[in-house]
């Protein structure tokens, strides 16, 4: 039932509607492991009319710490 819930199944059906994953130290979503949620969530976007609506970017910045 868990991987019901990974990203390759439970993001494609976000599309057209905007979505932002963060999380580079994310142990169940780690960066290396985004090209399968990725390919599939662009299918969904592209199926739903909104191709252009969809993109990844990564921005990997030092982290900032909030006093």
């Amino acid at each position: 039932m868990a991987s019901q819930f990974d990203a390759p199944y439970s993001v494609p059906p976000i599309a057209p509607r905007p979505l932002l994953l963060n999380g580079a130290d994310d142990p169940r979503c780690p960066v290396l492991g985004l090209q399968d949620p990725a390919s599939k969530a662009a299918e969904a976007y592209a199926e739903a009319g909104s191709a252009d609506k969809f993109k990844v970017t990564f921005n990997l910045l030092p982290p900032i710490q909030i006093n």
